[in-house]
């Protein structure tokens, strides 16, 4: 079986942004997933933020969208602070906000997901 779907990321210091194009098979995510993984361990933050944006084909059946769940799992447990993604349709949200019931904030333009991050970060400091 051929891997489908790709995901490419960049970090901006503590801020990792990832680029994620076309439906997905397990296979592909699996293998995203640890790319992903790899890069977080190999940054060795304490605390990082994550925007993940999703192209307009993102989607993945349910048995694939287990190992997305697990990856926005381990993320949280290995010091992600703040997770954004940003969508470009309703079903899309539908799948975030239905399926993995998280803490995820959505929006559908990466600069608003960006200002949310900002002001987030902006109050925890004036708490601390």
């Amino acid at each position: 079986m051929n891997r489908h779907g790709n995901v490419t990321f960049i970090w901006e210091n503590d801020l990792f942004i990832s680029t994620v194009e076309g439906p997905f098979n397990e296979l592909g995510l699996a293998y995203h997933s640890s790319e992903i993984k790899k890069s977080v361990i190999s940054k060795g933050f304490k605390q990082w933020r994550r925007i993940e944006v999703w192209d307009d084909e993102s989607i993945a059946s349910p048995d694939t969208l287990v190992i997305g769940k697990e990856l926005y799992e381990w993320c949280k447990n290995h010091g992600c602070i703040l997770e954004a993604v940003v969508l470009s349709n309703n079903i899309q949200e539908h799948i975030v906000k239905g399926i993995f019931k998280s803490n995820i904030e959505v929006f559908y333009s990466l600069t608003e997901a960006k200002q949310w991050m900002l002001l987030e970060v902006e109050k925890s400091l004036e708490l601390n």
